[in-house]
């Protein structure tokens, strides 16, 4: 606490390395509150650092979505977006539609989910990102359940178990089964 509050002070700028490095540190061993502080000082110190938001607006939207707050989560995740866009960044543009279309999912608005979840779906091929190609997947089928289509759902679904299968991930292929 007391090296963040220094750096943060001097407008050190490996507060930016901190915040692509720490991520997994703080989330395992219970710090995800200094992490979020992190952000906080990142952002207002470094406002012109597009890869830096990118990575605060995504982190702050999966909390705020975790914490039931999706509305905030929504405007964080359509920050991203823009600057996925901005940065050509094609991965993080696919996982920017696949957490908005789950918001919009919870919200009832299907037929938005669906069409995230199909750009995302064209982005995970173009990348051959098959466990991101999976998950789309398997959202996409239970927006057709939803609507009462389970025979084109139940063939998405063998698309997913398929894939999850092909590269052995055996956490996917549970939530598929």
């Amino acid at each position: 606490e007391e090296a963040l509050i220094a750096a943060a002070s001097y407008n050190d700028k490996r507060l930016i390395t901190w915040l692509y490095n720490l991520y997994d540190f703080c989330h395992s061993h219970g710090f995800s509150d200094f992490y979020f502080r992190l952000t906080q000082w990142v952002e207002s110190l470094f406002p012109e650092d597009p890869q830096a938001l990118k990575t605060i607006f995504a982190y702050r939207g999966m909390r705020y979505k975790k914490q039931g707050h999706l509305k905030e989560a929504m405007e964080l995740y359509k920050k991203q977006e823009k600057i996925c866009e901005q940065l050509t960044d094609r991965a993080g543009l696919a996982a920017c539609y696949g957490n908005q279309a789950l918001i919009l999912s919870v919200w009832g608005r299907l037929q938005d989910a669906m069409e995230l979840h199909k750009k995302e779906e064209i982005i995970e091929e173009e990348s051959n990102n098959r466990k991101g190609l999976a998950q789309s997947l398997g959202n996409q089928a239970l927006i057709l359940f939803d609507w009462g289509k389970s025979h084109e759902a139940m063939a998405l679904l063998k698309k997913e178990e398929n894939i999850y299968e092909e590269l052995g991930e055996l956490a996917g292929l549970a939530v598929c089964y």
